[in-house]
């Protein structure tokens, strides 16, 4: 992997797809059953937004901020925007993003991201410019906590 990149991306963590086929092995060296054979189990549940709608913000709302950070317009593909097939896509990677917003921000990785997210809360009037890294990383807690529920299968020991 190439140095300069890796503040910018996490791309290249996750481009090795034959990873999911060394887990069940990683499994049974790591303590837990053995799946049945053939099979590789039940894979990882993405971020969702869950946890921020509860908190009492709208899907209309976070739809906003969605289109605000991801730059989308009515020029955009249609597959993006709302109702369109892929919009789905979109919310789970806005959800990962706010997931590990606090992490980055201490990493100092993925500057002109923050900051277009901060400005995007501030715009759709969630919260003020002095509050709005402080609402992202609540979010972030919330849907981490609930990431971490959801997969709970995946990381927790079994016996």
């Amino acid at each position: 992997m190439r140095p300069h990149i890796k503040g910018i991306s996490a791309l290249f963590e996750y481009i090795d797809a034959k990873v999911a086929n060394i887990i069940p092995a990683a499994n049974v060296l790591a303590g837990w059953p053995a799946l049945p054979w053939a099979q590789r189990g039940a894979g990882p549940r993405p971020a969702a937004l869950d946890a921020i709608i509860e908190s009492g913000v709208t899907l209309a709302t976070l739809d906003n901020i969605i289109n605000d950070c991801f730059n989308l317009d009515s020029s955009s593909p249609p597959q993006y925007m709302l109702n369109g097939s892929l919009r789905p896509v979109l919310q789970a990677a806005f959800a990962s993003i706010v997931m590990y917003f606090k992490e980055r921000m201490r990493a100092g990785e993925m500057r002109p991201v923050q900051i277009k997210m901060k400005e995007a809360v501030v715009r759709a009037r969630v919260a003020t410019a002095e509050d709005a890294e402080g609402t992202l990383e609540r979010w972030g807690a919330a849907v981490r906590r609930k990431f971490d529920v959801d997969n709970i299968g995946l990381t927790a020991k079994v016996g």
